[in-house]
């Protein structure tokens, strides 16, 4: 039953809350949610009483797909959103520190995730050396993402370049 409790509160959670209620009225609280599948309640509750992997399995699938659709649905402007990764990414071609690369690295893909949800679930593998071709493919990954939702995307080959298009923005 972890599995329940863990759907229910993700749940809560997209919603921007927590089960405050306890046991005794959770399906009332899960009603008053407003972001959740549309038979999240009854699949919860059938799988409750008849257990099977099966409905299992059908409870998880729709409910990740709910919240995969959501979050695509739901994107914030991210205008400037590369420009901010760019700025990360740079830091870690700079890094000479492994440790702190992977670290970072694996950081960027997390938060990555969260904002496109299923669109960036096949980030390439970034191995344990970290090096700048892998980082450079992770890269090229979230470019192709940003492209695809077309997210603008504003890239200077040189700082003289940058300060050219700053100039003809104010202007």
């Amino acid at each position: 039953m972890d599995v329940i409790y863990h759907l229910s509160n993700s749940i809560a959670h997209f919603n921007k809350t927590y089960l405050k209620k306890g046991l005794d009225n959770i399906e009332n609280e899960m009603n008053q949610m407003i972001n959740k599948p549309e038979s999240f309640i009854f699949m919860m509750k059938d799988y409750i009483i008849n257990p099977s992997e099966e409905k299992l399995k059908t409870l998880l699938s729709v409910t990740e797909e709910y919240v995969c659709q959501k979050n695509e649905e739901e994107q914030p402007d991210l205008a400037g959103f590369y420009e901010e990764f760019k700025s990360r990414y740079n830091k870690i071609y700079g890094e000479t520190d492994q440790v702190k690369r992977h670290m970072f690295i694996h950081a960027i893909t997390k938060e990555i995730k969260s904002f496109f949800g299923s669109s960036a679930s096949k980030f390439p593998t970034i191995g344990s050396a970290s090096t700048d071709m892998e980082i450079k493919a992770h890269e090229d990954f979230l470019v192709g993402i940003l492209k695809k939702k077309k997210i603008p995307i504003l890239s200077f080959s040189s700082a003289e370049e940058f300060e050219a298009y700053l100039k003809h923005k104010h202007n």
